[in-house]
């Protein structure tokens, strides 16, 4: 007997519901949500918010203009290989210039750089290198073939890195 009364309220509720005209206006909208949850049943309930849903074709527009994110050039340097997506950004640079907030070495005594604006970069070749024990800025170049290569202050030479992050 519960099953039926059951089975006949979600049937009014879906009939109800059904013959309810949905109107695009967000306020309309959350009303019809409201009373779907005071329903006690939770088929009777279940079956109010897929009608909803199926009746639905109006679309929630956000109250401010959502502007879409342009990456800037320099979070872009050397992402080539970091991550692989499509950026609106046409600009090409051909090296950037940040400082050195972080250094942390591997087992192998290869490093990684942690740059002020949240790049990482690390150590693509084997040769030793003494690094400034506090923040220092580095020039990261585009070489050839998408290699880069980094300068620090007070070394001649060049140091092959990749960007990790």
């Amino acid at each position: 007997m519960i099953r039926y009364s059951v089975a006949a309220a979600s049937f009014v509720a879906v009939v109800f519901m059904g013959a309810l005209p949905v109107q695009a206006e967000a306020s309309s909208l959350e009303n019809q949500i409201k009373k779907c949850r005071a329903i006690e049943s939770d088929s009777a309930r279940l079956a109010c918010y897929d009608a909803l849903g199926r009746a639905s074709t109006a679309v929630a527009v956000p109250d401010k203009a959502v502007e879409p994110v342009v990456p800037r050039a320099e979070q872009n340097f050397g992402a080539e290989k970091v991550e692989k997506k499509a950026t609106d950004s046409k600009e090409e640079l051909s090296s950037i210039t940040a400082t050195v907030t972080k250094v942390v070495w591997s087992p192998r005594k290869q490093f990684a750089v942690y740059l002020d604006n949240g790049q990482i970069w690390m150590q693509k070749d084997n040769q030793r290198v003494n690094l400034p024990d506090e923040d220092f800025t580095v020039e990261i170049k585009k070489g050839a073939l998408g290699s880069y290569k980094m300068t620090v202050p007070g070394r001649k030479s060049f140091i092959r890195v990749v960007r990790y992050k």
